[in-house]
């Protein structure tokens, strides 16, 4: 059984660990465990904000642009992951700067999401359970 306090911090260590990957290492192998990290560590949060969210979903968005809800959910976690990977793939000052806007334009989406829903929290610890097979019967 986790406590709830480790539970809600495993999506934020995810992402952490995905960006410590991704901006101390020079290895390919290395980043790309970093990318999959951070992203693993998105995914959680957009499962859980979704399921713990309360208000309804206003579509902002013009009609005529139509976003599956998954890819608008991302959209935030993609521009700070691709702007640590051009941060770390960039060799010049304009590409550096570019990525740290970007970074942070992602930060501030994310921001700007996190205060406009109302998530329900849960009010006691999360009990994992894992169901035990039964043995079965044998036939003779």
């Amino acid at each position: 059984m986790l406590s709830c306090r480790v539970y809600e911090l495993l999506p934020v260590s995810y992402m952490l660990t995905g960006v410590a990957l991704i901006t101390f290492s020079q290895n390919k192998l290395i980043l790309f465990a970093g990318c999959v990290f951070f992203s693993a560590g998105s995914m959680v949060w957009i499962i859980r904000s979704s399921y713990r969210r309360q208000n309804q979903t206003i579509p902002s968005h013009p009609s005529w642009v139509v976003w599956p809800e998954i890819i608008y959910e991302l959209k935030p976690f993609f521009y700070i992951l691709t702007g640590l990977m051009a941060f770390q793939l960039s060799d010049n000052q304009q590409q550096l700067i570019l990525s740290m806007l970007l970074c942070c334009w992602g930060m501030f989406r994310l921001n700007q999401r996190i205060k406009s829903r109302h998530h329900r929290m849960p009010s006691e610890p999360i009990l994992i359970v894992v169901p035990h097979p039964t043995p079965r019967s044998e036939k003779k």
